[in-house]
């Protein structure tokens, strides 16, 4: 499985997207190996795939039942994410 990284604008009830998104296996937090819990920005999803088709698959029927317009998104392999929040949690 490949890591990917979600970054989207949204129009609708985001809250329910973004649960409906981490029901289904996305992350909206990075877990470092020392315990440390990296949040992402609002609108910032993490998600393992097969590719990134299946990816963009997930998303896009997510975002369907949601009953959201995705107006902008980005989706990219992330290998090895560089770091930067300030809502750091352990």
């Amino acid at each position: 499985m490949n890591r990917f990284i979600f970054s989207y604008d949204i129009h609708g009830p985001h809250r329910d997207f973004k649960d409906r998104c981490i029901k289904n296996g996305f992350f909206d937090a990075l877990f470092l190996a020392d315990g440390r819990k990296w949040m992402l920005p609002n609108t910032t999803l993490i998600g393992w795939f097969a590719d990134r088709a299946a990816a963009e698959r997930m998303f896009d029927a997510l975002a369907a039942q949601s009953g959201v317009n995705i107006t902008k998104v980005l989706i990219a392999a992330c290998d090895v994410p560089l770091l930067g929040s300030d809502e750091l949690a352990l």
